[in-house]
């Protein structure tokens, strides 16, 4: 009996704590898991923006001004010499547009003589001439890729330096700084925009002149290339017959009824030269002639000369020399 009503009462004690946790302002499992989803959250969106937004340049102290001043003046010191081509670049524009006219005609030459089934001595030189300029152009191409990466690279340099300074100035005059140092700052800029102004000309015609040499090694490359595939095509029919053999009766008739009118271009040939060599050398014929005839004159008068005292009895030339002089 004393059971029953333990029991009702501990119904009724558990029944409003099971209310409780049920109510909406009561503590649940998503109130629990709560803390854990605010710790997960994404950051907002422009979170991310400002964590790579570009810092502001640091200003200068301005008890600093003047040793960064004096530090500034000697890196355009230094970089005078980067703003001024040396030898190997001005020897690059110097002889471009020659060897540049020069690979044109060889390029049509090379164009023309492959049409004509050259041998593979011809292409192995024409090889080797266009490879000697290649190695000379890319040459060219890696002296000018390391300027313009120099150019770069003290640009990059100076527009760091330009935003340092003109923040520098911006913190001088609002912290009323003296006018002279203010003066100061204002020529550091003008220095640096000033190198800077001559180190974008000099990247600019590094640029351009670099772009003419690429071209130039790639007409180089298309020219190699050409003689390649022309190679390779030679040696793919170096065994197939394109002619008929030598013993073959085709050849014989052709060779017999060729050979009437061979003949005739022969001999037309050889009259057209022997004119032409008459025509260019004709004074020098004459001369020869006379030359030739003053010989035999003298030769005939020293004959009659030899022959008198021999005849007369006397003494006069030995007699090899008599009979040498008998035979002309």
């Amino acid at each position: 009996m004393l059971a029953r009503p333990a029991f009702i009462l501990l119904v009724a004690l558990a029944a409003p704590a099971v209310a409780f946790a049920a109510a909406p302002g009561g503590p649940s499992a998503d109130a629990a898991r709560a803390p854990a989803l605010q710790q997960k959250a994404p950051p907002a969106p422009g979170a991310e923006q400002k964590a790579q937004a570009p810092q502001t340049p640091v200003s200068i102290p301005i008890p600093e001004i003047a040793r960064q001043a004096e530090e500034v003046t000697k890196l355009l010191r230094d970089l005078e010499a980067l703003a001024v081509p040396g030898p190997a670049i001005d020897v690059i524009p110097a002889r471009l547009p020659e060897v540049s006219s020069r690979l044109s005609r060889e390029l049509d030459s090379a164009t023309e003589t492959l049409k004509h089934d050259p041998a593979l001595t011809t292409l192995d030189l024409l090889t080797q001439s266009w490879q000697a300029s290649r190695l000379e152009l890319t040459g060219w191409v890696e002296v000018l890729t390391k300027r313009a990466t120099q150019l770069e690279e003290a640009l990059d340099r100076l527009a760091g330096l330009r935003a340092r300074w003109t923040q520098t100035r911006a913190v001088a005059r609002a912290s009323r700084a003296p006018a002279p140092v203010v003066q100061r700052v204002d020529a550091v800029q003008a220095d640096i925009e000033a190198m800077r102004a001559r180190l974008q000309t000099q990247r600019a015609a590094t640029l351009v002149l670099q772009d003419r040499v690429a071209q130039d090694v790639a007409r180089c490359e298309d020219a190699l290339g050409r003689i390649d595939r022309f190679r390779q095509g030679a040696l793919g029919q170096m065994f197939a017959r394109d002619i008929l053999p030598i013993w073959s009766a085709e050849v014989r008739e052709r060779d017999i009824r060729e050979l009437p009118a061979r003949v005739r271009d022969a001999v037309v040939t050889n009259v057209a030269q022997l004119r032409q060599f008459v025509g260019d050398y004709t004074g020098r014929l004459l001369l020869h002639g006379l030359l030739f005839i003053a010989l035999i004159l003298l030769a005939r008068a020293a004959r009659r000369r030899a022959r008198r005292p021999a005849a007369a009895g006397k003494g006069g030339l030995p007699a090899a020399v008599a009979a040498l002089l008998a035979t002309l």
